[in-house]
């Protein structure tokens, strides 16, 4: 498993003949990538899947991360924008004031923000900004490791 607890690799026995096995493998997006069989511990056999299927699938994965709803887990960024504010809590980025983003990068305000890895959602809070008394409620999000699939 990685670090999201993501299975990357898995090893099944044959339930008839426990000399055979097939290890499994598959990407950080929980994509299968291989799949090897063994008997008594020799490979015996290989597919990998193919690179455009790979892709495929990874699109999925980005269409499903690109939801309205923040609850999916992943989020990418809209294009590359413009930092227009920076605080202790994240950057807030040009076109989406509700947004908040976690980040380890240092940013300036006025910098542009070119996204490489997910985002995943952190919670929402609200705030009553000095110059306005209307709530505003911001959804924060933090990058993740992992890379957005091309």
């Amino acid at each position: 498993y990685n670090e999201k607890g993501k299975l990357l690799k898995d090893i099944i026995k044959n339930a008839e003949d426990t000399s055979l096995q097939t290890e499994y493998e598959y990407n950080e997006y929980g994509i299968l990538v291989s799949k090897v069989n063994y008997k008594d511990f020799k490979e015996i056999g290989r597919e990998d899947t193919p690179e455009d299927e790979i892709q495929k699938q990874c699109q999925q994965f980005v269409d499903f991360c690109r939801g309205d709803n923040p609850k999916k887990g992943c989020k990418t960024n809209a294009g590359h924008r413009k930092i227009v504010s920076k605080s202790v809590r994240g950057i807030q980025l040009e076109g989406v004031p509700d947004i908040i983003i976690k980040t380890t990068n240092d940013y300036a305000v006025g910098d542009i923000y070119y996204p490489k890895t997910y985002v995943e959602y952190i919670g929402v809070y609200h705030y009553t900004p000095l110059n306005i008394t209307k709530r505003i409620k911001v959804s924060e999000f933090k990058e993740t490791n992992m890379p957005i699939c091309k």
